[in-house]
């Protein structure tokens, strides 16, 4: 068995190409990825890069208007595609795997020849998304930054032509159930963590350290971190900090900084070594996300031992046991986030259950070992369904 991979990007490809490679199953991974930040543990020989995405994209974010950031996105993403397209070209793979927004051009390209066309979607149904964001940016009075309507079209393209949709959770499939598409077609995945990478290290006990609060990822109205900073605010904890590592969306830093006080602080994007010593040093995780297909954040601050908040609406919600290691609350309920950061802010004996139990759930579910095994056995299944067919 042959796969072959196609990102715009990193995502979990490397992951999953790791796992198949360890199997002799990868035949190759186009990506915009460098060599250099590519993991080591795979086959250079297997890996074909097109650079000249990642340049666009950091021009893009550096000088383009608001505007006009999607649409670029979308000619600079369907370009990478082109180019991906065409290293096809002749070429022999028993399962295509191409993520959301990069894939069409080959998909098209392979649907005369016997090959499974599997989509990876890390998010939820794209018109899902842009219709609970709409709302959002709506009641805020705020200028959308949401999938343009080329990129939309694209996709449904995409979920038409692919022979399986791979979600990272179940959250993620009920919103392509909903939207009509055949729940037999949509495969969930829980994503993991790399535990090399994300550890616990036991904290240093201080009768004056402050509570912190880490919330991961961008600091965005999708990921809800505007309601997490008013429900912050609203409380007025003594001896508390709320922490955000992650770039703030395009367009909106002074919207975000017209919220920001003395305890709230922005560290920008930080690598995995940064982001596993500020786990370590915090107390409570908080992803209050209005709409997100998994959230890779979770896994590595349960690896670190943090007690979770989240929301439904956050696909990595479904690997938190609510009560045990953490909430899952609704998403946008600012009673019950507010509710639910005072209990674990004045319980210390409730955060270190929370944090045991967080740590056993990871290592007992959710590496990406498990990860990468669940997802071979599926292609073995899919390819000899395949075989039997022809």
């Amino acid at each position: 068995m042959k796969v072959t991979i196609v990102v715009g990007g990193k995502f979990h490809a490397f992951q999953l190409a790791k796992s198949l490679q360890t199997k002799n199953y990868l035949d190759e991974i186009i990506t915009s990825y460098p060599y250099s930040k590519i993991d080591s543990f795979i086959d250079p020989k297997r890996i074909k890069t097109i650079i000249l995405k990642e340049i666009i994209k950091k021009l893009i974010d550096k000088l383009c208007p608001q505007f006009l950031w999607s649409k670029l996105n979308y000619f600079n993403d369907d370009l990478f595609d082109y180019f991906a397209s065409i290293y096809l070209k002749n070429k022999k793979t028993d399962i295509f795997v191409g993520w959301s927004g990069f894939s069409k051009r080959s998909f098209e390209k392979l649907s005369n020849i016997n090959c499974v066309k599997v989509l990876e979607r890390g998010s939820s149904h794209i018109q899902f998304q842009h219709r609970v964001l709409k709302k959002e940016y709506e009641k805020l009075n705020l200028k959308a930054n949401l999938p343009s309507e080329q990129i939309i079209k694209k996709e449904l393209k995409e979920y038409e032509l692919a022979d399986y949709i791979c979600v990272p959770s179940n959250f993620a499939k009920k919103t392509f159930v909903n939207m009509g598409i055949d729940k037999n077609k949509v495969h969930v995945f829980h994503l993991g963590v790399d535990l090399n990478k994300f550890s616990f290290e036991e904290k240093k006990q201080s009768k004056n350290k402050k509570i912190q609060i880490i919330s991961s990822g961008e600091v965005s109205i999708r990921k809800g971190s505007h309601q997490l900073m008013d429900a912050f605010i609203e409380l007025n904890l003594n001896n508390c900090e709320l922490l955000f590592a992650g770039n703030i969306e395009n367009g909106l830093k002074d919207y975000f900084y017209k919220k920001k006080r003395d305890n709230i602080k922005f560290l920008g994007s930080l690598d995995e070594n940064s982001l596993n010593k500020i786990y370590n040093e915090s107390d409570i995780f908080i992803l209050n996300s209005i709409e997100d297909g998994f959230g890779m954040v979770i896994p590595q601050a349960m690896a670190c031992g943090l007690p979770i908040i989240t929301t439904f609406n956050t696909g990595a919600s479904e690997i938190v046991v609510h009560g045990k290691n953490g909430y899952v609350i609704n998403s946008g309920d600012k009673l019950i986030l507010k509710e639910k950061i005072k209990k674990l802010y004045l319980d210390q004996n409730l955060r270190d259950e929370m944090s045991k139990n967080s740590i056993q759930i990871i290592y007992n579910k959710f590496s990406w070992d498990n990860y990468g095994r669940k997802v071979v056995e599926f292609y073995e299944q899919i390819y000899k369904k395949n075989n039997d067919k022809a």
